[in-house]
Parts: C-alpha cells; sequence; structure tokens
C-alpha cells in the first residue's frame, strides 16, 4: 500500500479526520499533522521529511487551503520532488484569485470531487483509492530511490551508500522507463543513479588492476622456475660421462620446458577466463576484455570460449533506447558526462549520461553501425558498419 500525506488547511480539519479515519480503515499509512502549533524550522525540516517518504501526495482543496502559506510551501516542495499528486476537493473555489493561487501541481491535476452537500462520499472515496493504486510498482520506486538519493545527498554523497549489483541495474532500467510515467525522476534521482554506475566502473577497473598484477606475479614465477629448471638440465647435461646421455637428457631439457610453458599460458587463460566471468554482471565491457585475452592465449581452452560468449551476449544489452532498433556499439566519454551509441537505425547518438537526454545525432548512410569509440579528448567519435 502507498504511504500517504495529507495536506489541508487547519479549518478543514474536520472533514480531513473523517478521510483519514477511512483512509486507515482500508489498511493505507498516513502522514498528518493534527498539532495546531507556530510553525518553526524543525518542524517544517519534519513535513519537508514525511513528503519525502510518502509515495502520493494527497490535498484536500478549498478556500482555506488556497489561502495557506503553510499548505503553498508542502505543495512547492511536494512538487520539487516530483510526487503523485491526488487533489479533493472539499469546498468550492468561487472566488478567481483562490484558483490563481493555487500552484499548477494541484490546479492542472484531475480533481476528485468529495463536496460536503453535492458528491457522494463512498463513491468518491473509491475513486481516490483508485488514483493512488495506479502504477503503484513505479511510484514506490520514486519514493524509496529519492529517500536513499536523499540520505547520500545529506551525508555529503558517501560511497557507501551508493547502489550497488542487482539494485543499482533496477534503479538503471526504472530510470530509463521513467520519461514516459508519473511522477518523473527528479535531477536527484539521475544524479544518485549515475554516479552508482561510475562507483561500480571505478571498483570493477580496480579489480582488473587486481588481476593483471597477479598474472604478472604468475608469469614472474614462472619464467624464474623455467630458468632454476635450465640451469639444472645444463649441470646435469655437462655431468653426463657420455655423449648418448648428453643428448637425452638435452631432450628432456626441452621436452619438460615445452610442458612447463603450455602449462604456464593454460592456466593464464583460465585465471583471465574465471575472472571475466566474475565480473560480468557489474563490469560487462572489462569481462569482455579479458575473455578475449583468455581466448587469445595458446592454447585454446572452453573455460575461455565460454567466458567470451557470455561477455558478448551481455555487451548486447541496450540501457538506453530511441525505438525498437537493437544497439550493437555503446561508449562512455572519457569524462563520464556522454554516452555514444550505435545500431539499426544507422547513426550514432549521443545522450547526456546524467539525464538519458539525446544531446545530438549524427546520421550514416553505410548501414548498421557495430561498435562507436571517443578520442582521448573526448572531442570526436569514430564509428564503423562491420562487425569486428
Amino acid at each position: 500500500m502507498p504511504d500517504i500525506f495529507v495536506s489541508y488547511s487547519r479549518k478543514d480539519k474536520p472533514f480531513i479526520q473523517k478521510v483519514v479515519a477511512n483512509l486507515t480503515a482500508a489498511g493505507r499509512d498516513v502522514w498528518v499533522d493534527w498539532d495546531d502549533i507556530p510553525p518553526s524550522a524543525d518542524w517544517r525540516e519534519e513535513i519537508r521529511q514525511g513528503i519525502n517518504a510518502s509515495d502520493i501526495f494527497l490535498c484536500c482543496v478549498s478556500p482555506h487551503f488556497a489561502r495557506s502559506e503553510e499548505c503553498s510551501i508542502e505543495v512547492l516542495h511536494a512538487a520539487s520532488q516530483h510526487k503523485r499528486f491526488v487533489p479533493i476537493l472539499y469546498r468550492e473555489l468561487t472566488e478567481p484569485a483562490d484558483r490563481d493561487k493555487l500552484h499548477s501541481a494541484v490546479r492542472d491535476h484531475n480533481w476528485v470531487y468529495m463536496r460536503e452537500s453535492q458528491d457522494d462520499f463512498a463513491t468518491a472515496f473509491q475513486k481516490v483509492l483508485e488514483a493512488m493504486d495506479t502504477d503503484l510498482a513505479h511510484v514506490k520506486m520514486h519514493t524509496r530511490l529519492l529517500v536513499r538519493a536523499g540520505d547520500w545527498e545529506k551525508q555529503n554523497r558517501d560511497e557507501s551508500l551508493l547502489l550497488r549489483g542487482k539494485e543499482l541495474v533496477e534503479a538503471e532500467s526504472w530510470l530509463a522507463q521513467s520519461a514516459a510515467k508519473h511522477p518523473e525522476a527528479t535531477p536527484l534521482h539521475a544524479d544518485y543513479i549515475v554516479t552508482s554506475r561510475r562507483a561500480a566502473l571505478g571498483r570493477a577497473r580496480t579489480t582488473l588492476f587486481g588481476v593483471l598484477v597477479a598474472l604478472g606475479v604468475s608469469v614472474g614465477l614462472a619464467i624464474l622456475s623455467f630458468a632454476l629448471y635450465g640451469q639444472a638440465e645444463n649441470n646435469r647435461a655437462l655431468a653426463a660421462s657420455s655423449a648418448a646421455t648428453s643428448d637425452a637428457n638435452a631432450i628432456i631439457a626441452q621436452n619438460n620446458a615445452a610442458t612447463a610453458v603450455f602449462e604456464k599460458q593454460r592456466s593464464s587463460s583460465l585465471v583471465a577466463a574465471s575472472q571475466s566471468q566474475l565480473i560480468l554482471s557489474n563490469a560487462p565491457d572489462v569481462s569482455l576484455r579479458l575473455a578475449l585475452y583468455a581466448l587469445q592465449n595458446t592454447p585454446y581452452t572452453t573455460q575461455a570460449e565460454r567466458a567470451l560468449a557470455e561477455a558478448v551476449q551481455t555487451n548486447r544489452i541496450r540501457l538506453l533506447r530511441q525505438s525498437d532498433q537493437a544497439m550493437y556499439g555503446v561508449a562512455w566519454s572519457p569524462d563520464g558526462e556522454r554516452i555514444a551509441s550505435g545500431g539499426e537505425d544507422e547513426q550514432v547518438t549521443v545522450w547526456d549520461a546524467r539525464t538519458g537526454a539525446v544531446q545530438y545525432v549524427i546520421p550514416d548512410e553505410g548501414g548498421i553501425i557495430y561498435k562507436v569509440a571517443w578520442s582521448p579528448d573526448g572531442m570526436r567519435l569514430a564509428f564503423t558498419n562491420r562487425w569486428c
């Protein structure tokens, strides 16, 4: 059930008490301030927190509501947080000035008429419940992410409060779909989700560096072991008493050395393939590079081939769409502020990484675009119509 914040004039309190009682009986969680106390900084902050944590902003429209300064402050904050508004008309606004005082977030919505002497309360109340429950999953995600983003902002953008793993993937999917839904995402939503993705990519790069260091150490130890082994074989060859024994030892040394190199390269390929699969969900582009490295090592391993197939499949996932046409190439700009994509629409599209808005489009008559890349200074784009 959605959490509901109720905004009303104290002069309409008896009617609101009836509405709240019915909402509570229907199993809804309601945030309402019954205390008639002078406004203060702490009180207003508590009101703002109540609005932020609620899914629905229910307001009781009346002349008293339109003229109330505190109600106007509550409406302004709810509108800035892109909350879902459910206005109910309790008393007609007979004065044009009263209607003009209403914020557009209240004035432009469809009102549920609950006038005391003209409308059936039970019928109108059912309409209120239906308005609240429409696309509820989207509204609840809007509230949950807004609260978390607000905490992150208050804690000086503490990286430990960012989204990770499955939560981050779900948030990115929600953000991509929110443009066509109400309430829409706020700039703070977009900033929080984009920053979370950047942090995840940074952690993936750190992991990759650790993997490469480990591989370097392994290769160094293998070279040292091979050198020591070769020296021992040389010593045994010099100590041999006959040419036949010397030749045999030399052949054995060569075979063992070749086997050692073969096994070490195979081990390197297996390690790279394993790391590719480990970071696949968090850093699919880095995973793809590791899988390619594993497959290019001699000898061939089925693990490397499997890792490359999974990385390629994952990298085909498109998080940004303008149409149903597939995207094949996606690249972040060096400063992390833009995303370039190309695909079946035969054009390169540059997106704002924070808001998901299209900045500009580069048409191409060469056919499907399979890969895009930024120059190191982020001023130019390269793309190809060949699958490579």
